[in-house]
């Protein structure tokens, strides 16, 4: 009887201290997921980049027409690639980084074009929307 309660005690031991190292060999694959996922928007955002730098280099005469598009379109296919090894492992698919701030830059350019009054009037017009929105959800 006391072996058999020994052996119960020691088994109840293992298992407890065991239960750190089970759990992360199950946390592994989530970690190498998130890690691939990183290394997959880094290269996204790495041939946005290198797509952005042909343009401006075909732009300024660096590059010919027939240099640009056999750069461009492997540059794009490459990065279709990547966007479709994404789109497999379920990582994010919306815009990047530079995506979002040629956005910006494109509203802030629109913005210079039009006089300061105007530009002063849809803001007071977009809060008096926004100010209204919220007045009705509060009633």
């Amino acid at each position: 009887m006391a072996v058999a309660l020994a052996f119960i005690v020691l088994l109840a031991v293992v298992i407890v201290v065991s239960a750190p190292l089970r759990g992360a060999q199950r946390q592994r694959p989530d970690r190498e997921r998130e890690a691939k996922v990183a290394d997959l928007l880094a290269a996204r955002e790495a041939k946005y980049r290198e797509i952005r730098d042909a343009e401006l280099d075909h732009g300024t005469g660096k590059l010919s027409d027939s240099d640009y598009a056999a750069l461009d379109s492997a540059l794009r296919a490459e990065a279709v690639t990547i966007l479709d090894e994404l789109e497999a492992i379920g990582g994010p698919s919306g815009p990047g980084v530079l995506e979002q701030e040629d956005r910006v830059e494109e509203e802030q350019d629109g913005e210079d074009d039009r006089p300061a009054v105007q530009v002063a009037l849809d803001e007071r017009a977009a809060a008096e929307r926004a100010g209204a929105g919220a007045h009705t959800e509060g009633t």
